[in-house]
């Protein structure tokens, strides 16, 4: 795969237990989101008129992204032969995403990375929507464009926490001058984000308020 300063020219999807089995994004997208989330619980004590808002978990990470294919010839991309139309495309773009389930003769979704630049995301295709819009004069499609939703893999997300505790240095830090936890918290960037570096055992029940004397074990790099 040509790169450029160490980066892919092109996105890849890897099988992520064989990096030999890759799906290459002949055109690359133009945006991706990944969406981070936090439960927590509100709890009112008794006599109170305002509840406490108690952390809870931090839910796996998604990554929305939409893959186009095309086989119009318009977009110059002269790897592809516009005469096979995209089913080809889209048949391996599905072959990477599910593997036979052998037990229930049947699909499952293969745990994949997303590979890209900066991004490299791991996890599971959880929904899919293939919309077609261009079509030749047999009426065979010739573009279509997928909108992906992929969930991050727990195991991954528990090994990339790992990996934070080994390579970043713990120090610990105060909170007894802030009003509320997630105001402190923001001074090591956005909060969500330090939260997914902290080993769940080192994170308090609540982030609205602070107790007092409150000192956290925060990985506050990397």
């Amino acid at each position: 795969m040509e790169t450029k300063n160490g980066f892919q020219k092109h996105m890849e999807i890897r099988d992520a237990k064989d990096s030999d089995k890759t799906f290459t994004v002949m055109v690359n997208p133009t945006s991706y989101s990944v969406q981070h989330t936090s439960c927590h619980s509100n709890q009112q004590p008794i006599g109170s008129t305002v509840p406490n808002l108690h952390f809870n978990k931090i839910k796996p990470s998604n990554l929305k992204i939409e893959l186009l294919f095309d086989s119009t010839g318009s977009l110059g991309i002269a790897s592809l032969n516009p005469a096979e139309g995209i089913m080809n495309q889209i048949d391996a773009f599905m072959a990477m995403v599910y593997v036979p389930d052998t037990k229930n003769s049947t699909l499952k979704p293969r745990r994949v990375q997303l590979v890209w630049g900066a991004l490299n995301f791991e996890g599971s295709l959880t929904s899919v929507n293939i919309a077609y819009s261009h079509f030749d004069g047999f009426g065979n499609p010739i573009r279509a464009r997928a909108m992906c939703l992929f969930a991050e893999d727990k195991e991954a997300r528990q090994n990339r926490a790992a990996d934070n505790t080994n390579a970043n240095p713990v120090q610990r830090e105060s909170f007894n001058d802030d009003k509320h936890l997630v105001n402190g918290l923001q001074r090591y960037g956005a909060y969500l984000q330090v939260l997914q570096k902290q080993p769940y055992e080192r994170l308090p029940d609540t982030l609205r308020g602070v107790t007092t004397g409150l000192a956290l074990d925060l990985i506050t790099t990397g």
